[in-house]
């Protein structure tokens, strides 16, 4: 098996573990993982980057851990992380396990990037596979990036994060940002181009910068993820819509004028 060649850099990988330090939700996703570990004796992390989900999973005495990523920059953070841990360099297409190896499978925010930088077909391809890695009654646990849809809008940024937004409009490569000023200073923006920019504020002058103006925080929505995992022969058992935008725009100080809040994440459980 050849080795793949990672989305990351080294500097940009090392971005990421630098945001995985200080992001104040990611013991939120975390307990929502272990919240649904339940009996589990064999549990694989695919994307398991600096491996926080490997660490917590492995105080709860769930006997085997594994994780695999395509950096090896990642791997080395995930063995500081957890040193009981099988850990792989390794793309989801093509898991180093044998048939039926684990209880629980979790892709935390990585299957956004398997649909945006994968060939045709590899979404469905993953799923399979782990499906195949997955003992009879085995679970997929996944978590990412939820599609608000195209509805506008109209927003009060202060004068720094309106600089902040021409110069994302202007980076962003994934789609064309469309913002619309009145007199009064407010601005009209998709919930899409909306949750896109803030979400990605953090990476702006980061070695991470270039792959995030590359992808969109707005890939799925539940309707397309079903018709995936059904196409893999899953079977949903749980959905989850969470983390409310609202929290991101006070962080940043942006006040919604004219429209409500909605979640920006998933949380979902699919069994085999």
């Amino acid at each position: 098996m050849s080795a793949p060649k990672p989305l990351y850099s080294k500097e940009a990988a090392e971005a990421l573990t630098q945001r995985e330090r200080v992001n104040r939700r990611l013991q939120e996703r975390i307990q929502l993982v272990l919240d649904r570990l339940g009996d589990c004796r064999a549990f694989l992390d695919i994307g398991c980057g600096s491996g926080q989900y490997l660490k917590a999973v492995a105080t709860h005495g769930v006997p085997r851990i594994a994780g695999v990523d395509e950096s090896p920059d990642r791997l080395e953070e995930a063995r500081r992380a957890c040193s009981k841990a099988e850990l792989y360099v390794a793309r989801a297409d093509e898991l180093p396990f044998p048939d039926q190896s684990f209880d629980v499978v979790l892709a935390a925010q990585v299957l956004h990037e398997i649909y945006l930088f994968g060939q045709p077909g590899e979404m469905t391809q993953v799923l399979r596979e782990i499906r195949r890695v997955l003992k009879p009654g085995g679970r997929l646990i996944a978590l990412d990036h939820l599609d608000p849809g195209p509805e506008r809008m109209r927003v009060r940024l202060p004068h720094s994060v309106r600089s902040q937004l021409d110069s994302f409009a202007q980076r962003y490569q994934f789609r064309k940002i469309a913002i619309e000023e009145h007199d009064d200073g407010t601005l009209w923006l998709s919930r899409r181009d909306l949750q896109d920019f803030v979400t990605k504020i953090w990476s702006f002058g980061t070695a991470i910068e270039d792959v995030e103006m590359r992808e969109t925080h707005c890939p799925f929505g539940r309707e397309q993820i079903e018709a995936l995992l059904k196409e893999a022969c899953f079977i949903l058992t749980e959905w989850l819509a969470f983390e409310e935008i609202a929290e991101d725009l006070k962080e940043h100080r942006i006040e919604l004028v004219q429209g409500a809040s909605w979640p920006r994440k998933f949380l979902l459980v699919a069994r085999r």
